[in-house]
């Protein structure tokens, strides 16, 4: 996959946070529209998600990851807390959302064929560990 507008020898970082990443997912949209790539990304919690749309160069995806998608009633509240899926149900919203025929399907021949080195990470809720 040829990339223009290739950003030499830069680090593109997105910061985790929950739905402050709302706020960076505009960043990404921006950053496509623009054609600028850089040749290693990385995020953090709610910023791997910003990356990986990125990096599938799905900008749509990005913006609807914090918009839309927000309001679906899956995608977590008070009552998935009560039920011990949390806040933000996770297993719905990185587990199944992004399959075929789901509200966020993913790209993965885009986000595969891309030639950046990426890393994403994550905290265990429990013991405070990155993973």
């Amino acid at each position: 996959m040829e990339q223009t507008n290739l950003l030499n020898q830069t680090a593109l970082l997105f910061e985790g946070g929950g739905m402050r990443a709302s706020y960076t997912s505009g960043m990404v949209v921006a950053l496509l529209e623009a054609g600028i790539h850089a040749p290693f990304v990385a995020g953090i919690s709610a910023g791997a998600s910003n990356t990986a749309n990125y990096l599938s160069h799905d900008g749509p995806r990005a913006r609807e990851s914090f918009t839309d998608f927000a309001a679906d009633p899956k995608f977590g509240d008070w009552r998935t807390f009560l039920r011990g899926k949390g806040l933000f149900h996770a297993e719905y919203i990185y587990e199944r959302a992004g399959q075929p025929g789901m509200p966020l399907q993913f790209d993965w021949d885009t986000f595969q064929n891309n030639p950046a080195e990426f890393r994403v990470g994550g905290f265990d809720i429990v013991s405070g560990d990155t993973v």
